[in-house]
């Protein structure tokens, strides 16, 4: 997933530090990815859950070929097997159903404060923190998303800065108001060859 990258937010991020700066001149401009439909973005995010972004478009193609479009009031209409037919887990598929049946507008729930969003959220069983932070990535197009739950960002601090678990936590700051810019170019560097990655570490 990424962020819509302007250029005073590479601007800013050249000017944090040599390896960041490095990264964005190297890395390709992270593509746009936003889902404006606020179910929809939630199903996505929730396919997209501890597994891989190669298996995740799996799934989520069949999910497309097969639903959509991917709306809530179609969605209220299946059942748990249907869900399962295209490769989604037990606890997925509940999941999405019980979005799906809740009185809730999403869209409208949008509107209100970044509070509220995540009470709402996390008040169905299996959404979390990182189901949260990708919903105001993806579809708020927040811009202060650097989410330290995702193994992938964790992963990418740890190997362009050389840190360690408890220094991660200073990131969102360090990169504030830009965090999902960021975020966007870190993702992008887990999909780099060793020999860039060292050319982009090595400081001069």
């Amino acid at each position: 997933m990424h962020y819509r990258i302007t250029d005073e937010a590479k601007t800013f991020l050249k000017n944090k530090d040599g390896r960041m700066k490095r990264l964005v001149e190297q890395a390709p401009t992270p593509r746009e990815y936003m889902i404006d439909n606020a179910f929809a973005a939630l199903v996505d995010i929730i396919v997209g859950q501890q597994i891989s972004e190669t298996a995740k478009a799996s799934i989520k193609a069949r999910l497309d070929d097969a639903f959509s479009p991917v709306e809530k009031a179609r969605f209220k209409r299946l059942n748990e097997e249907d869900l399962r037919q295209v490769g989604l887990s037990r606890m997925k598929a509940r999941t999405i159903l019980n979005l799906a049946k809740s009185d809730i507008d999403f869209d409208a729930l949008k509107e209100h404060d970044k509070k509220t969003i995540e009470k709402t959220l996390r008040a169905f069983k299996g959404i979390g923190r990182w189901s949260v932070e990708m919903f105001f990535f993806v579809c708020l197009r927040d811009p202060n998303v650097l989410s330290l739950s995702d193994m992938g960002i964790r992963n990418a601090l740890k190997t362009l800065y050389d840190c360690d678990d408890e220094d991660l936590e200073k990131y969102p700051e360090y990169f504030h108001p830009y965090e999902s810019a960021a975020a966007s170019y870190l993702w992008t560097l887990l999909d780099m060859d060793k020999e860039t990655v060292k050319t982009i570490k090595k400081d001069v």
